[in-house]
């Protein structure tokens, strides 16, 4: 398995496996009614903060995790 940071382009790839956990509302305190563009703005986050995919054959993106660093 390949871990790397994530980027704009993997985010159709993370979208479907995100949108079902949070349409879950099992895991994640997010409304469950969530749109695709609101939880890219809230997942991919920006240096220094980090976004990571974990991607296997084919660039399946299998999981991922957002961390936020706090100034």
């Amino acid at each position: 398995m390949d871990i790397r940071d994530a980027t704009p382009r993997d985010w159709p790839r993370i979208w479907p496996v995100f949108g079902e956990v949070v349409q879950a509302g099992e895991t994640y305190a997010y409304d469950p009614d969530l749109s695709s563009a609101q939880a890219r703005r809230l997942w991919l986050m920006s240096p220094p903060s980090r976004t990571v995919v974990g991607a296997i054959q084919f660039n399946a993106v299998v999981e991922t995790h957002s961390a936020a660093v706090a100034l």
